[in-house]
């Protein structure tokens, strides 16, 4: 499955930016392979995925969004309950126990964020808003790195860089 898919490149990059977490990175981690990973497993080959980062209110807005086959109405209020699922166990021969997106929650949280799920119904696509508060937000020019931040952090290149301060080594 993942390997149906072609990178896109954009010509006009988004502003490059510099963004400060109090986060762990492990976890940021897993929020994006979760939320990637369902995106890939639920969008067919040929379709598109995309996901942007940008500074918005203090926040980092991470924006997860695919043309697969979209969250059914009534699910919508229940995708991110523990062993919830909004399609059957044989879809497309993916398993899985329905925790992922309840972790992922459960992660945004303990970051002090908020996560949200948009579909406009089955065949339609969805959409995951991440917003996860931010320690400053800095424009880069060039490809300048603060150096007082390396090492305590580590970076994570979206549409601009994070930095992440490590919860565990305080």
């Amino acid at each position: 499955m993942a390997g149906d898919f072609e990178p896109t490149t954009y010509p006009n990059p988004p502003e490059r930016f510099l963004v400060l977490l109090d986060a762990d990175p492990t976890w940021l981690e897993q929020i994006l392979w979760n939320l990637l990973g369902n995106a890939i497993k639920y969008t067919e080959p040929g379709g598109r995925i995309s996901l942007t980062a940008r500074q918005h209110d203090g926040d980092l807005v991470l924006h997860v969004c695919d043309t697969g086959i979209g969250i059914p109405a009534e699910m919508l209020p229940h995708v991110f309950e523990m062993f919830s699922r909004a399609q059957p166990v044989s879809y497309r021969g993916e398993g899985g126990l329905g925790i992922g997106l309840g972790l992922v929650k459960n992660l945004v949280e303990l970051h002090g964020g908020t996560i949200e799920a948009q579909s406009d119904g089955p065949d339609r696509g969805s959409e995951f808003l991440v917003r996860l508060p931010v320690l400053s937000h800095v424009p880069v020019i060039g490809r300048a790195k603060p150096t007082s931040w390396r090492s305590r952090a580590s970076s994570v290149s979206l549409a601009g860089r994070m930095m992440i301060r490590s919860r565990r080594s305080r």
